[in-house]
């Protein structure tokens, strides 16, 4: 159990000097130290632990790379397999990132260019083009312009803050 506790803290510790670097831009996520927390779900060597670890990670992974987690019995399965799997799981979900940003840049750009048409019909500038864009969206609240955004699938874009933010101050003043 030594070992285990001893392994925690050193991840812990790895973590906190990585954050550390520059704190304004990375957070991290530390593991819990105390022992009765690893007994009561029965881990106690450093093993169990990367298994469960390894096996969390097949999880967020499986998820992010298609919609829904991975149903299997993990534990008929080697560690070999479980790494396989990871990385399997590791590719595709980078893949599946990697085609969300692409399809948000696409989404920014037709959205930059339907402002741009507002302009070239007379808008005077941007935002008299956004207010011209939204005048009949009909926002009631801050939340509804973020609607709009999400449904325009930029809303996590830095387009798409920036864009929340000036369509709040025209129709809401701040």
């Amino acid at each position: 159990m030594k070992e285990l506790m001893d392994y925690i803290a050193q991840r812990n510790a790895e973590t906190q000097a990585w954050v550390d670097e520059d704190p304004k831009n990375r957070w991290g996520g530390m593991l819990i130290e105390d022992v009765s927390h690893w007994l009561d779900i029965g881990i106690t060597t450093v093993e169990q632990f990367e298994r469960e670890e390894l096996i969390t990670d097949i999880s967020e992974l499986s998820k992010t790379a298609s919609g829904s987690r991975l149903r299997t019995n993990f534990s008929e399965m080697s560690m070999e397999e479980l790494k396989e799997l990871a990385e399997y799981y590791g590719d595709q979900a980078r893949l599946q990132l990697e085609q969300e940003a692409e399809e948000a840049q696409r989404a920014v750009e037709a959205h930059k260019s339907t402002v741009q048409e507002m302009i070239d019909i007379g808008a005077k500038d941007e935002t008299t083009a956004l207010r011209w864009l939204t005048m009949d969206c009909g926002f009631g609240h801050q939340q509804d312009v973020e609607s709009y955004a999400w449904n325009w699938n930029i809303l996590f874009t830095d387009y798409g803050k920036d864009l929340v933010n000036k369509l709040n101050a025209i129709h809401f003043g701040g």
